[in-house]
């Protein structure tokens, strides 16, 4: 049976940012030899191309990808995106009215795999539904892709999730209404994938972190295995602790297991100002 959101003390710091900083400041022999050695990386020494088709607001994700010879290369996942120029929606004057809004003409459902090593971009299995503005996360080796908006600009709650090897998409389950966001901040942690801030579908940032349990809701499923399309079942998940802040447009990753939220905007400036702030959030402390 799936969980019941509920709000949990779990708490964002901003003691993880502190420590680093203090490794910034006192050690930079140290950094400067872990640059040193990523130089190559670093400076893009091997010949990189353009991207196939221009593209905005898409998501990217590491993983691994099947080459020629069969054999599974470190690749990067680019999905979705806006590939078409942005339309002006000019709002109302009145303090009720909708704002001017900027929508994507042409959304794309297409997934592409970047091989950095060979320098060579590869059209795989196309998404189950076009979106932009949505993240994709590598949980137990499947790319989640969560969120954003379709070329209606509604949010999209379906979530879909992609088996590099088998080249395979499935949609597992969809996100609650009150819950569904696009801009979000997302990463993974053990068998959970967390989701933090966004905007809903109003166009209203929102402070919620809510802690998804991949692996269960993939068993639910019934996942790749099988033939035939399986219906999406319920999501497990739960509702954490709220950021301090609602921000939407906003960056997430995984650090040592702390999750960081960095920066964004809120629409009570009307997105003006962009947020300098970076929330931690530690899912061991209650």
């Amino acid at each position: 049976a799936p969980l019941l959101p509920r709000p949990h003390r779990r708490t964002y710091t901003h003691s993880n940012l502190l420590f680093l900083l203090t490794i910034l400041i006192l050690c930079p022999p140290l950094v400067a030899s872990h640059m040193e050695k990523r130089e190559g990386f670093r400076r893009f020494d091997h010949d990189t191309r353009r991207l196939p088709r221009p593209a905005s607001d898409l998501s990217t994700s590491l993983g691994l990808a099947p080459n020629d010879d069969g054999d599974l290369v470190v690749s990067i996942f680019l999905m979705g995106g806006c590939i078409g120029q942005y339309d002006v929606v000019v709002g109302g004057d009145g303090a009720n009215d909708t704002p001017t809004q900027y929508r994507c003409a042409e959304v794309s459902d297409g997934t592409l795999v970047y091989d950095p090593t060979h320098d060579m971009f590869e059209d795989r299995a196309r998404m189950p539904r076009k979106r932009y503005r949505h993240d994709s996360v590598v949980s137990g080796g499947d790319i989640w892709v969560v969120g954003g908006r379709d070329g209606n600009d509604e949010v999209v709650r379906e979530i879909d999730v992609y088996d590099p090897p088998r080249d395979k998409w499935i949609t597992v389950a969809l996100l609650p209404p009150e819950f569904a966001v696009s801009d979000h901040a997302m990463w993974a942690h053990g068998d959970s994938i967390f989701i933090a801030g966004g905007y809903d579908r109003n166009r209203h940032a929102v402070p919620y972190t809510l802690e998804i349990n991949a692996a269960t809701t993939l068993l639910n499923h019934g996942g790749f295995d099988g033939a035939g399309v399986r219906p999406p079942v319920e999501l497990v998940f739960e509702r954490r602790a709220d950021m301090g802040t609602a921000r939407g447009d906003v960056s997430g990753l995984n650090f040592g297991g702390t999750g960081y939220a960095v920066g964004g905007f809120s629409h009570e400036d009307g997105f003006c100002q962009p947020l300098a702030t970076v929330e931690a959030y530690d899912p061991h402390t209650r």
